[in-house]
């Protein structure tokens, strides 16, 4: 299980990287292949993956052209994504307790009393993950902790930000010089063709 708020643009190999090493690390203690166990890879992201816009999407590996083919049930990655909650109004996300948790979760730091007023009621299971969050929170040292990666994940959010206005500028520039490259081969050509048609020799057309 993983949570990871601020973009990472390599993160699916990252979380099959993680998912890697937890599987591989089961043959070290057992030694036979026929001991290994399905490895189930929960990734919790405030970020959307390329191509899916789902809530919470499951990969597994199936065959090609037949996807209810699945070749093996020991590899199986979740994403759950915590930004397809941020514009659904508060009647849409009570709906699933999936959607419900992440609500929870996501708003722990600055609106937690008014999300127990609306979920303890009628869920009592919240009534007691709060009262275990507060016992966390009440400690000093995971006070600190809990703002250090605040504010890490601020930072990270930051850089990668920083990173594409970069990307898009140099891509403008780029684009500008592969534009002024294009029109200048366009007037050599016209100019050659010109040149050609008032019988100029192709050695002083090259020069």
């Amino acid at each position: 299980v993983e949570v990871q708020l601020a973009p990472h643009m390599a993160y699916v190999e990252r979380s099959l990287f993680y998912w890697s090493k937890v599987y591989s690390r089961q043959l070290q203690r057992s030694g036979k292949y026929e001991g290994l166990n399905p490895t189930i890879g929960i990734h919790l992201i405030g970020f959307p993956l390329e191509g899916d816009t789902d809530l919470h999407g499951v990969y597994r590996i199936t065959k090609v052209g037949e996807p209810q083919t699945q070749l093996t049930q020991h590899l199986e990655l979740h994403y759950i994504n915590f930004q397809r909650l941020k514009n659904e109004p508060i009647a849409d996300i009570l709906k699933t307790k999936l959607s419900r948790w992440l609500y929870y979760l996501d708003h722990l730091g600055d609106r937690r009393e008014k999300i127990m007023q609306e979920f303890s009621e009628d869920h009592p299971l919240f009534i007691k993950v709060d009262q275990e969050y507060r016992k966390v929170v009440s400690d000093e040292h995971w006070e600190h902790y809990l703002l250090r990666v605040q504010l890490k994940n601020m930072d990270t959010a930051q850089m990668f930000q920083d990173a594409m206005d970069k990307g898009l500028n140099a891509g403008r520039e780029q684009g500008r010089e592969e534009g002024r490259e294009q029109g200048e081969h366009q007037a050599k050509g016209e100019l050659a063709k010109k040149l050609l048609d008032e019988k100029i020799h192709l050695e002083k057309i090259a020069n």
